[in-house]
């Protein structure tokens, strides 16, 4: 409705950290993925760590389901620079949904299909890539990221 998309554009445009975390989780709320990523992508050169907050909300909605696959590079450009490939995993650790019983091979018809590496495969690059000194090894997961045969 008109009054909260005004709502909205007033707290997007208030640079206040609280006020635009608030209307990105509305956005979230809504499911309007791009423009709560669009969101997060214009303040990222004044605000490093509300760029951040916003990307592990996002972060979370895309650990929880696949709505969010489809825009994907643009969760790519919001990855912090230093945010490593462990720390990222981690973090998706902590908002993966809880299984209550062991995976199965191939998800239920009409279920969504879970998180896989192929899906996190542009993420870790993203986290990889991003001015690291490379060492014999700069994570866990490094093989992961630069296996072709890594699905």
């Amino acid at each position: 409705t008109r009054p909260e998309a005004l709502e909205l554009d007033l707290l997007l445009g208030s640079g206040r950290p609280k006020a635009v975390l608030q209307a990105v989780g509305q956005l979230v709320q809504k499911e309007q993925w791009e423009r709560a990523l669009e969101a997060g992508l214009a303040l990222s050169p004044s605000s490093p760590l509300l760029r951040s907050e916003i990307f592990k909300l996002l972060l979370a909605e895309f650990a929880r389901h696949r709505r969010l696959d489809a825009h994907l590079p643009l969760l790519c450009r919001l990855c912090p620079p230093d945010l490593a490939p462990a720390e990222l995993l981690l973090l998706l650790r902590t908002y993966l949904p809880d299984e209550l019983e062991p995976p199965a091979p191939f998800p239920e018809p009409g279920a969504e299909p879970p998180l896989t590496v192929g899906l996190l495969r542009a993420l870790l690059k993203q986290t990889g890539t991003q001015g690291r000194a490379s060492g014999p090894v700069l994570s866990l997961y490094e093989d992961i990221l630069w296996d072709p045969d890594t699905p």
